[in-house]
């Protein structure tokens, strides 16, 4: 089953991303080895849900192979004991402003691990959804959460030394006033 779910985030600005981090759950007997029952993990971000449904793979970034740099678990209160915060760096990642879509996914054998997926939020927008391109779940392409929501992702950066440069500048040109 290859299947990823995305949501949407804007830059204001050209940023170097730092990090990634995401909030999942595991079972079908994925919630025995938990995260590190993955081979790997990979990072897509992509340019529109229509992208992300067309194929898996980022057609703005795509980051392969990962191991998480931090893990917390269990993430979240009671009843929670599967759930899991991973971090991941992303260094070298650079992003001009915009509005991207951004999937995180475990690489690993279903019949051998289980299954994952991120944990959903009602934090933001409510403009989340799952891109299905070989369409193995049966409902197309890609679907909207129903009901609406977000997944539980969280992205950091620095802007990029030319951002900081003009807003350097934009702050001598306040003072000088």
């Amino acid at each position: 089953y290859e299947i990823v779910v995305v949501d949407d985030f804007t830059l204001d600005g050209n940023y170097d991303l730092t990090s990634v981090e995401a909030v999942f759950g595991f079972w079908n007997g994925g919630e025995v080895e938990g995260y590190a029952g993955a081979d790997s993990w990979n990072i897509e971000i992509y340019s529109s849900s229509a992208a992300a449904a067309s194929n898996l793979t980022g057609d703005v970034a795509s980051i392969t192979g990962l191991l998480p740099t931090m893990a917390t678990q269990p993430f979240g209160g009671p009843g929670t004991d599967n759930r899991v915060l991973l971090e991941f760096d992303v260094t070298g990642t650079s992003l001009t402003a915009g509005t991207y879509w951004l999937g995180v996914a475990p690489v690993g054998a279903f019949g051998t691990w289980g299954q994952a997926g991120v944990i959903n939020s009602t934090i933001g927008n409510l403009n989340a959804g799952q891109a299905n391109p070989g369409e193995a779940f049966g409902f197309g392409p890609y679907q909207d959460f129903d009901p609406p929501g977000n997944a539980g992702y969280r992205i950091s950066g620095v802007p990029e030394p030319a951002s900081l440069l003009l807003l350097g500048l934009a702050g001598l040109l306040i003072r000088r006033r």
